[in-house]
């Protein structure tokens, strides 16, 4: 069973039902929230949060770069203040410090 606070908040990540699923290139992360409105802040910043960041991180080293989910990792630990968990590919990551983003693809634009 889940258990909500009055005010409709999970404090146990494990068993919060707000959660979204993103499918990225190289497969798929679940972020769990805390909240439906911290849910709904991440999924309205989502865009612009992408579009800013890899546009900073373009300009920086002048070449298109395009990291979804570094951006949506970074908002996520805006938006979400209670804790943090996410489930990469189904396993489960409960710290930022445990999770490690390594290489990128690279492709031709014309």
């Amino acid at each position: 069973m889940v258990k909500l606070t009055r005010g409709n908040v999970a404090y146990d990540f494990k068993t919060s039902p707000f959660k979204e699923t993103f499918a990225y290139e190289d497969g798929t992360i679940e972020y769990v929230f805390s909240s439906q409105l911290n849910k709904q802040r991440f999924i309205t910043r989502l865009k612009e949060n992408r579009e800013k960041i890899n546009t900073s991180l373009s300009n920086r080293f002048n070449m298109n770069i395009k990291l979804n989910k570094l951006a949506d990792l970074k908002l996520y630990t805006q938006v979400e203040k209670r804790g943090f968990l996410i489930k990469v590919d189904g396993e489960a990551v409960e710290c930022l410090d445990f999770l490690e983003l390594v290489g990128m693809k690279t492709k031709m634009t014309s």
